[in-house]
């Protein structure tokens, strides 16, 4: 099992690096980080021939790596969480450190090959992820708070069609 991450790339960043990083002036987190990875555990599975389970995967090109070596039946399997499926980068706009967490919340499209990827089965069970953080430190800054998924709120209804936690009108099971 693997959590995909580059730490060289990911050091103080606040949340995904895009549009809404920018507009924040928050340092970001670059798919790359994650993407590297995800292509490192494919080669060094290709390579021994092992099985590799890919954890909270939030970038549209990881899921493509994954679909692609999958296609190859390279043993790999992965994961998406509720947050990733429910939530954007765009849930920051307000410095809402509720919705900072590692890996980040990504964009749009991000998202919807998340989607997509549990649709086809290239990601194959949606984890929450749980890494509870004292509501304290969530008080913090943007930047200087813990990356975490809030203790406090269940994730699964937030994937829900009719849930109002949700920031957008697409659930899992829309035919888009």
């Amino acid at each position: 099992m693997d959590h995909c991450q580059d730490d060289a790339l990911t050091h103080d960043a606040a949340m995904n690096e895009g549009i809404m990083s920018t507009r924040l002036g928050l340092r970001g987190w670059p798919n790359a980080a994650e993407d590297l990875i995800v292509s490192r555990n494919v080669i060094l599975s290709t390579y021994t021939g092992a099985h590799i389970h890919l954890q909270h995967i939030s970038s549209k090109y990881s899921v493509e790596i994954i679909r692609r070596a999958k296609a190859r039946g390279l043993r790999i399997t992965a994961e998406a969480t509720p947050h990733h499926i429910a939530f954007t980068d765009d849930a920051l706009a307000t410095y809402d450190t509720n919705f900072k967490m590692n890996p980040p919340l990504r964009t749009e499209a991000d998202r919807q090959e998340i989607l997509a990827g549990l649709r086809d089965g290239t990601l194959d069970c949606i984890s929450t992820d749980h890494a509870p953080t004292r509501s304290t430190t969530r008080t913090a800054s943007s930047t200087s708070h813990p990356l975490a998924s809030s203790a406090s709120k269940p994730r699964f209804p937030s994937v829900s069609p009719s849930s109002s936690a949700r920031t957008n009108s697409n659930s899992l099971t829309s035919s888009t």
